[in-house]
């Protein structure tokens, strides 16, 4: 049968027991489907790189798993409609890792401490295979978490732009998930922006957002994006783009609709949100 690495994300206000509790169904539903879990590790409770439904922390939990595809999905299905469970990523693997993982081995030294107080841990040895492949699976379950976070800002973002294409205020998220740089009275400014009818052109915000956060202009906006950087030059004392993106992200909001501009909207502002 497949196999799987499974990690999924559990809400902050749950004890670790209710976790447990949490895996445990998930591995019955798992073997009632043909299916079986290998090794089960509990990570605990660890800091989130962005809140996740009002969440600044969750408790981590991975599954090795040996089942079939349908029992995986139906497992994945139970899990998006648990409101204990706030993200999960399945990845298929050719071959489940034994023994601890790299990240419990790590939890494991932080809970111990250093017996010898402020003496500088010895470097590994260059040779040392052991200490390379346990490195490379501390750098790809970081990776993993990173994606988890990854997905969650992207969601957020698909969120934002649903709310403007429908010019729904009430569908903009809380300003816990859209990042530490959208205040809550930044988030009104973008509801009220969407609360209104669609006006005004949003040509120049658009660029500003995109010089903001440094990333390409479409090629047939190039010319517009280099004239007004010629002109930025001249306004010694206007703010730049970098202090006005939330600003210009409003007028972009309030602005109509195109898939075009949200496509330019959506790729700035998931740079100038994680900022």
């Amino acid at each position: 049968m497949p196999l799987y690495e499974h990690i999924y994300l559990a809400r902050q206000d749950i004890s670790a027991a209710q976790v447990e509790e949490l895996t445990n169904a998930y591995t019955e539903l798992l073997a009632s489907n043909g299916g079986k879990v290998g090794k089960q590790e509990y990570w605990g409770l660890k800091s989130l790189a962005y809140r996740i439904n009002k969440n600044r922390k969750a408790h981590y939990t991975l599954l090795n798993i040996d089942a079939p595809p349908a029992a995986v999905a139906e497992m994945e299905r139970q899990m998006r409609i648990n409101e204990d469970v706030l993200r999960f990523m399945t990845i298929r693997v050719d071959a489940l890792e034994e023994g601890p993982s790299a990240m419990m081995a790590k939890r494991d030294r932080d809970d111990r401490g250093d017996r010898f107080g402020d003496r500088a841990p010895r470097g590994p040895r260059l040779g040392d295979a052991a200490f390379r492949a346990q490195r490379d699976a501390v750098e790809h379950a970081q990776a993993a978490l990173k994606k988890l976070a990854a997905q969650a800002h992207g969601e957020t973002l698909t969120q934002l732009m649903g709310a403007w294409a429908e010019r729904q205020p009430e569908q903009v998220p809380p300003a816990q998930e859209l990042g530490r740089a959208v205040t809550g009275g930044v988030r009104g400014t973008w509801t009220q922006a969407l609360g209104t009818a669609p006006k005004g052109d949003a040509g120049e915000a658009l660029l500003r957002l995109e010089m903001a956060a440094e990333v390409p202009t479409p090629a047939d906006q190039l010319d517009a994006r280099r004239a007004l950087q010629l002109q930025l030059l001249t306004r010694r004392n206007e703010a730049g783009p970098r202090e006005t993106w939330t600003d210009d992200a409003a007028k972009v909001l309030a602005s109509p609709h195109s898939d075009a501009a949200a496509r330019r909207l959506q790729n700035a502002l998931k740079v100038l949100m994680r900022k």
